[in-house]
């Protein structure tokens, strides 16, 4: 039986995550580290995009800056969320995922998705996994997860809601119509749920948590050794963690400059959803730029 390391990095910052995201997965890439599960949480309401989105068609900057909103970039793709600190965030990171699932990601996402479903199965709710990323009580999200290769290593996260300021949610996110409407749901507040709202109680966080990681060490056969960052780690997190503060790492993917004369596009297809957005002369019937973005995951 595999021993991995169990990190609890408690409440940080959206900085702070993003970085221990590419330190721990940098570690296991090189072989520096056992298999990790970290357990995450934000500190303050976080707006995260995914790795191909465009901040500024998927979050209301101005609302964010004028609430303390904390807005970053994840290493994985998918689709924009805020993350508040009634969330539990989880995290994977293992090198060789194959010998747990298999060579299709697929199967991998359902794989770690399973003790997500019994943890939350054992606690008296109805709950089943959705392909390819969601977790669902009732046919209602509670939990959404995305993963990203590394040079060796993978990296799978995901989050449970015990409760959601779903109207901050709607003012933070720009979500479009097409987005939802494949859904058959007729409104987000039908599509989501937490923990709180299905079993009519303010739930236990560490309860929940003890649950969560013992069902990983069940379903993934494995046993957890309690641990922190080495000192080659921290050292390593002390020299990145500007990277994922800069404006250059959080505005990666950016709208053409001349927004005045910028036509925007959306697609739903089957991988994801997918937004363009043309830079376009009338005189010269010309395209001066483009850019392609959305919540895909390669």
């Amino acid at each position: 039986m595999d021993t991995w390391r169990l990190i609890n990095t408690g409440f940080i910052s959206a900085v702070d995550n993003m970085t221990l995201d590419h330190v721990l997965l940098n570690s296991r890439d090189n072989d520096q580290s056992e298999d990790i599960l970290r357990l995450m949480f934000f500190k303050g309401d976080t707006a995260l995009v995914g790795f191909h989105q465009c901040v500024d068609l998927e979050i209301d900057v101005d609302f964010c800056q004028e609430n303390n909103i904390e807005i970053n970039r994840r290493l994985t793709g998918g689709g924009a969320i805020l993350m508040q600190p009634c969330h539990i965030g989880f995290e994977i990171i293992c090198g060789s995922p194959e010998y747990l699932a298999g060579p299709d990601k697929r199967n991998l996402y359902r794989k770690f998705s399973e003790p997500v479903v019994s943890t939350l199965r054992k606690m008296g709710l109805n709950a089943a996994y959705r392909p390819v990323n969601d977790i669902e009580i009732d046919g209602r999200k509670v939990s959404g997860t995305g993963g990203v290769d590394g040079k060796k290593a993978f990296l799978f996260h995901g989050s449970i809601l015990l409760d959601m300021d779903l109207e901050k949610m709607l003012q933070v996110l720009k979500i479009p119509l097409e987005k939802i409407s494949d859904k058959t749901l007729g409104s987000i507040r039908e599509r989501m749920t937490t923990l709180n709202s299905e079993l009519n109680t303010q739930v236990d966080m560490d309860e929940v948590l003890k649950l969560l990681t013992a069902e990983f060490a069940s379903h993934l056969d494995l046993n957890f050794r309690e641990d922190n960052l080495t000192e080659q780690e921290v050292t390593q997190y002390n020299e990145l963690r500007s990277t994922y503060s800069d404006d250059k790492w959080i505005n990666k993917v950016k709208m053409p400059a001349s927004a005045r004369e910028t036509i925007v596009g959306i697609h739903k297809a089957p991988g994801g959803l997918i937004r363009t957005a043309l830079v376009v002369d009338h005189r010269s019937r010309q395209i001066q730029s483009a850019l392609v973005s959305g919540d895909f995951f390669t």
